[in-house]
């Protein structure tokens, strides 16, 4: 079998449609044989060269591709050749299929230029769908490194390329091999390079070069080995026979899920009269429904729960009805509490009546309508998605309490201006004056000259047995000076003796 493949190499090296266009060669043949053809073209002029296999991503276009391939050639090859190879000694497959990718990555020594389009890089997926076998494939049949030239969009930028892509390899390094050791990008290539794409061909031709014969002898065995009748099976390969399994559990499961939701959806509806009639239980609803939805859901089908599909559908069943009842079902119970609670608000209102302590009688009821609706709406709240039911329903009894209030200050305003009410008077505010003497009784004998002899002390004796002087308003208006009639005078009527 072996003996019979390498007479077909060889006669398809013989028969092989390479062109020479410009200062490069191009073949259509199929990959990695026409890897050989174009190098058997450039033997004689080129005794060391460097080959990489070019992987898209998932949603890079073909005119993308193309002009990708365009800058880093320098010419304009067909759109349909499978492998080119510069007179510079650089030579590039441009896989079409999965099986070209994986044998293209090995022949070229595992070196791989990756083109990631934008879209895969915002949105992380479809980066390692072609990526992930090569790499695969490289780990599991090479015994030496190549390298991974990274073409970078100039307006994302190197760094942030390199962060998403890290990101997205991460989990599926892990699986490619038992080995633990492979952990990133640079475990399974010599060189991580991220550069534009017209300076993909100057880093790989600075990378170590390999003579025409042994890349076409490492072309031939690849070839041999595709064509074993005993292939070696890889991890990936195991992975891609299990999706038929996968595919029948998103087939089956898929339908009783979206059953399931709308079953779940339905219950809700009703009960809330399409969430215009207020349940004071809602939350235990909620439980009740969910609890359910999930039992329906795990009990319909419980061999295909453990796939992949069937993980993530059971995971991600309870996360989708919460999340729309919480924005939907729960906002619309807040709603119709708040305009119930409004309403016994105004009702109690009502039967106030119009006096002096309005004001504080409304205050009191505001206080007793909150507390009434911080109580109810406990009810509303249920087990699953409470954290962001709680500040929601904090935001709502602020609202409620800011409403009612502005109300009352309203209301009020409105009857003072009528005149239907009054509010209390202030009460008044007594002022106490107290006058300070620095002598004892006004005039101090002792300080005139022909007194100075008199060393007691002097005792005053007012009229009233209270001794307390009090000044009468008509005194203060006849005189103007009320300290006339509180300081006492040795010359008054009052008794003024010495001790």
């Amino acid at each position: 079998m072996i003996k019979f493949v390498g007479l077909l190499m060889a006669a398809a090296m013989i028969m092989s449609s390479s062109v020479v266009s410009g200062s490069f060669v191009e073949s259509r043949n199929r990959l990695p044989m026409s890897l050989s053809g174009v190098i058997s073209e450039l033997q004689d002029s080129v005794t060391e060269l460097s080959t990489a296999c070019i992987i898209p991503s998932r949603t890079l276009t073909a005119t993308e591709k193309q002009s990708i391939l365009q800058t880093i050639l320098g010419g304009a090859p067909d759109a349909n050749s499978k492998a080119m190879a510069t007179d510079q000694g650089l030579a590039v497959c441009q896989p079409s299929s999965l099986d070209e990718i994986v044998n293209s990555a090995v022949a070229c020594q595992g070196s791989v230029i990756f083109v990631p389009s934008n879209t895969d890089l915002t949105q992380g997926e479809g980066l390692m769908e072609m990526l992930g076998p090569a790499m695969e494939r490289i780990l599991s049949t090479s015994t030496s490194k190549g390298s991974l030239v990274v073409v970078c969009n100039e307006q994302m930028g190197a760094k942030v390329t390199q962060a998403k892509l890290e990101a997205a390899a991460a989990p599926i390094l892990q699986s490619l091999t038992d080995k633990k050791t492979i952990k990133s990008l640079q475990d399974v290539f010599s060189s991580v390079t991220y550069v534009t794409a017209n300076q993909v061909q100057d880093t790989l031709l600075a990378n170590t070069k390999t003579s025409p014969a042994d890349v076409m002898a490492l072309v031939k065995t690849v070839m041999e080995q595709a064509a074993s009748a005993t292939p070696t099976s890889s991890m990936w390969d195991q992975k891609m026979a299990k999706q038929p399994v996968e595919l029948a559990a998103a087939r089956k499961l898929l339908t009783v899920y979206k059953q399931v939701l709308d079953n779940a959806n339905r219950v809700i509806n009703d009960a809330t009269a399409s969430n215009t009639a207020l349940v004071t239980d809602f939350g235990a609803l909620v439980d009740a429904t969910l609890k359910q939805a999930q039992d329906t859901f795990t009990n319909e089908n419980k061999k295909l729960l453990g796939t992949a599909v069937g993980k993530q559908l059971s995971s991600s069943l309870s996360t989708e009805l919460t999340s729309g009842w919480m924005h939907g079902a729960f906002e619309a119970q807040l709603g119709l509490l708040q305009d119930a609670s409004f309403a016994t608000f105004r009702q109690a209102l009502g039967k106030l009546r119009l006096g002096p302590t309005l004001s504080s009688d409304m205050t009191a009821i505001v206080q007793d309508t909150v507390q009434q609706f911080a109580k109810t709406v406990q009810g509303l709240l249920p087990s699953s998605g409470s954290s962001s039911g709680k500040t929601r329903a904090a935001d709502s009894r602020a609202a409620l309490s800011r409403r009612l209030t502005e109300f009352c200050h309203d209301r009020l305003q409105a009857a003072e201006a009528s005149g239907q009410f009054k509010p209390v008077p202030r009460k008044g505010v007594t002022v106490g004056m107290h006058w300070l003497l620095p002598k004892p009784f006004g005039n101090d004998f002792r300080q005139e000259p022909w007194m100075t002899h008199a060393t007691d002390n002097m005792v005053y004796v007012p009229r009233r047995p209270t001794k307390v002087t009090e000044v009468p308003e008509e005194s203060i208006i006849q005189t103007g000076d009320w300290r006339d009639q509180v300081v006492p005078s040795p010359a008054g009527r009052d008794m003024v003796f010495m001790q």
